[in-house]
């Protein structure tokens, strides 16, 4: 990692290798034990990725081995991601986690850890309810990365 975010906006950062090193657009990064983010643009020999807590990501997930899938989506540097898509029906605990679901179109593939689960909160009456999980890897203070060589299908 070469640099962080350059806007208070965005949740970027930008690495130090680029399409010489063969990496592209779209593909995943992960860092330590768990998913950092997606290639937003790669240059020659810098790449700029967009960070899983960005306001404008938003992917597939699946809690543990289950069948549950829901929609993760940034919430800005510091917060935890907040889940959408979680029926009454589904029973998600706090510690519990979660992976990318790489079901088709998806940006990621399936089964990479992204974090666990931090809250859950029923909404009273409703047929959601409000989850958060909490990134598995340290966003702040990411010095290196991997870039996963993969691509979604077109």
């Amino acid at each position: 990692v070469i640099s962080g975010s350059a806007s208070n906006f965005m949740q970027t950062i930008e690495i130090d290798r680029g399409t010489s090193s063969g990496v592209g657009a779209q593909m995943p990064v992960v860092a330590g034990p768990g998913l950092l983010g997606l290639v937003l643009s790669a240059g020659h020999s810098t790449s700029v990725v967009q960070l899983i807590t960005d306001p404008h990501s938003s992917f597939g997930v699946r809690f543990g081995t289950t069948t549950w899938v829901a929609v993760a989506n940034g919430q800005g540097a510091g917060n935890a991601l907040s889940l959408s898509g979680v029926t009454a029906s589904m029973q998600p605990k706090v510690g519990q986690v979660v992976y990318t679901s790489g079901l088709t179109g998806a940006a990621y593939p399936a089964g990479i850890p992204i974090g666990t689960v931090s809250a859950v909160h029923p909404a009273g009456g409703s047929l959601t309810k409000t989850v958060f999980v909490k990134p598995l890897s340290d966003l702040r203070g990411v010095g290196y990365v991997s870039v996963m060589q993969w691509l979604p299908a077109p």
